[in-house]
């Protein structure tokens, strides 16, 4: 029983994290990437 808590604990942590995750919009990160990476160029919508 001792043991079980710390594991509930940290599995709903991950559930918490990724549900929180996917609300970003990816459109508000645009801005901060990088005009080339390595050379390349940016091409296209992201």
């Amino acid at each position: 029983m001792r043991k079980s808590i710390p594991i509930l604990i940290i599995v709903l942590g991950f559930i918490l994290a990724s549900s929180s995750a996917n609300a970003f919009d990816y459109k508000n990160w645009i801005p901060l990437l990088p005009e080339n990476i390595g050379g390349m160029e940016k091409q296209g919508d992201p």
